[in-house]
C-alpha cells in the first residue's frame, strides 16, 4: 500500500482463548490490525479469567510503545482499558492512554470537540487516503459510552424488580459475556441496580427507536454466528424500516470468514460491502428529509 497509514488487515478467526468472550476480543484487536497474532497467542495463554485482561494488555502496551510500534501500544492499551471494570479508579486513566497511542498512531487524524448540552462530544476527522471523489462520510461509534439511557415505560413492582435483580445477579456470575453487558449498562445508568439493566434494554422498544422515521437508504450487515446480535435482530430491524427509500441487508458467512460480530476476521470486504453501497445510493441523490419529531 502506497499510505504509510494503511495495513493490510488479516483475514480469519482464530481460537486464541478458550473462554468465546475472551475469544473474540482478542480477535477483534488482531481483525483491526492492532496487534500481533503471536504476541496475543502469548497473552492469551496468561489469561486464566478476564481480570487478567487489564494488567497483561497494559504491560505489553507499555513494551510495545517503548520499542516505537504506536499501533500495536494503541491495540494493547485499548484491551487493557476494555478488561477494566468500568467501577475500578483505572478505568479514565487507561482510556485516556489509549487515545493518546491512538492519535498518535493514525497519521492524519485530527481531533474536535464538539460542543453538546453543556458538555462536549469527542470527534474526528479523517481526510481520504486518495482523490477525494465522493461525500463526506459519518462515523458513529455506538452506544458504549454513550446516553446514559431511556427511561422505561415499566411499571415499577417490587417483586419482579427483586426477581430480576437476583436473576440477573446468578446469570452474570455464569457469564463472562453478560457479567461485562451488566457492568458496561449500569456505569451507563450510573446505578448499582442490576434490575436496571433489563429495565434498560426492555426501554429500547419499537417506539421508543423510531425505525419508521427513517426515510434514507438503509444498509444492514450481519454476520450469520454473530454472538452478540444475531442474525434474528437483524431481520427484526430491517421489517421495521417501514418508511426507509431502500433496505439492503447483507449477511456474511462463515466461508468469507466474516461470520462473527462486526465482522471481525474480514474487514476488508465488509469495507468492500459498505463502500460499493455507498456509491450506489450516492449516485441517486439526496435522500428526502425525515418527518418531524411528533
Amino acid at each position: 500500500m502506497d499510505d504509510p497509514g494503511l495495513v493490510a488487515l488479516p483475514v480469519g478467526f482464530e481460537r486464541f482463548h478458550r473462554q468465546d468472550f475472551v475469544n473474540y476480543q482478542l480477535n477483534r484487536a488482531r481483525a483491526l490490525g492492532s496487534a500481533d497474532r503471536p504476541e496475543l497467542a502469548a497473552a492469551a495463554a496468561r489469561l486464566r479469567s478476564t481480570a487478567d485482561g487489564a494488567p497483561v494488555f497494559a504491560a505489553l502496551s507499555r513494551r510495545a510503545a517503548a520499542e516505537g510500534r504506536l499501533r500495536e501500544a494503541a491495540g494493547c492499551a485499548r484491551l487493557a482499558e476494555f478488561f477494566t471494570p468500568p467501577s475500578s479508579a483505572l478505568k479514565a486513566e487507561r482510556y485516556r492512554r489509549y487515545r493518546e497511542l491512538f492519535d498518535a498512531a493514525v497519521p492524519g487524524l485530527a481531533r474536535h470537540e464538539v460542543p453538546y448540552a453543556g458538555a462536549a462530544l469527542p470527534a474526528y476527522t479523517l481526510p481520504a487516503s486518495g482523490p477525494r471523489a465522493g461525500a463526506t462520510v459519518l462515523v458513529h461509534g455506538g452506544v458504549r459510552l454513550g446516553d446514559r439511557g431511556v427511561p422505561p415505560d415499566l411499571p415499577a413492582d417490587r417483586r419482579r424488580r427483586s426477581f430480576m435483580r437476583v436473576s440477573v445477579r446468578t446469570r452474570a456470575r455464569l457469564s463472562p459475556t453478560l457479567r461485562a453487558v451488566v457492568e458496561q449498562v449500569l456505569y451507563m445508568l450510573d446505578s448499582s441496580d442490576p434490575a436496571d439493566v433489563p429495565d434498560w434494554f426492555l426501554g429500547m422498544n419499537a417506539r421508543h427507536l423510531g425505525s419508521g422515521r427513517v426515510r434514507h437508504d438503509v444498509l444492514l450487515l450481519c454476520g450469520e454466528h454473530d454472538a452478540f446480535q444475531p442474525p434474528v435482530l437483524t431481520r427484526a430491524q430491517a421489517r421495521a424500516f417501514t418508511g426507509a427509500r431502500s433496505v439492503t441487508t447483507r449477511m456474511f458467512t462463515r466461508p468469507e470468514q466474516a461470520d462473527q460480530h462486526c465482522q471481525m476476521a474480514n474487514l476488508e470486504l465488509a469495507c468492500q460491502v459498505l463502500t460499493a453501497w455507498l456509491r450506489s445510493t450516492g449516485a441517486e441523490g439526496p435522500a428526502p428529509q425525515p418527518e418531524p419529531h411528533p
